[in-house]
C-alpha cells in the first residue's frame, strides 16, 4: 500500500509538480504578493486620477456687495480655500467689490493686508468706478494692487459671457 506521500499513478511525491514543490502556504504567499500588487497599482491610479473638480483652468468670480466684515473675511477665506485646494496657477480668481462692498478694498478695512498679499500671487481684486463716484472714494483710497474698473455689473456679465463661475458673497 502506498504511502500518503506518493501519487500511485506517476509514483512522485505528493505535492511535486514538474519538478517544484508545492509548499501549503504556497496560495498564502500568492495572495498576499497579489495583494499588495493590486495595491499599489491602485494608489498609482489614484494618484493619476483626475480631481472631483476637474483639472481646469478654472475662472472664479467672487462678487462683494456687503459692507460686513464677516463677508469680507469669508471671501478671503474662499480664495486662500480655492488656492489650497486647487491652486492659483490652476485657477484664476477675481474679486468685484461694489456697492457698500467697495469699502473692503480700501486701505484701511480689515483685509486690506491679505489683498495685497494675494494679488501679488495673482488674485485680481476690481472696484466699481461707478460706486467710486457715488461714496466720493478716490483711487488712492484704494489698497494695493486693487484696480479699477468702469462699472461692476458690466464686468460681471462680460466675466459671466467669458464662462466664469459667479459666486456671490
Amino acid at each position: 500500500m502506498p504511502t500518503t506521500n506518493y501519487l500511485v499513478n506517476n509514483h512522485q511525491p505528493k505535492g511535486i509538480v514538474m519538478g517544484y514543490r508545492i509548499d501549503r502556504r504556497m496560495p498564502v504567499v500568492f495572495l498576499l504578493f497579489m495583494f499588495l500588487w493590486m495595491g499599489s497599482t491602485s494608489a498609482l491610479a489614484a494618484e493619476t486620477q483626475t480631481p472631483p473638480w476637474g483639472t481646469g483652468p478654472f475662472k472664479v468670480l467672487l462678487e462683494v456687495n456687503s459692507q460686513r466684515p464677516e463677508i469680507w473675511q469669508r471671501t478671503i477665506g474662499m480664495i486662500k480655500q480655492i488656492s489650497h485646494i486647487v491652486g492659483l496657477n490652476k485657477a484664476k480668481v477675481e474679486v468685484i467689490a461694489w456697492g457698500p462692498g467697495l469699502k473692503m478694498l480700501l486701505k484701511p478695512s480689515p483685509v486690506a493686508m491679505n489683498i495685497e498679499t494675494l494679488s501679488m500671487q495673482g488674485v485680481e481684486f476690481a472696484a466699481c468706478h461707478q460706486t467710486m463716484m457715488a461714496l466720493h472714494i478716490p483711487a488712492s483710497d484704494l489698497a494695493t494692487g486693487v484696480t479699477v474698473v468702469p462699472g461692476a455689473i458690466a464686468e460681471i456679465v462680460k466675466r459671466d459671457h467669458e464662462g466664469w463661475t459667479q459666486i456671490k458673497m
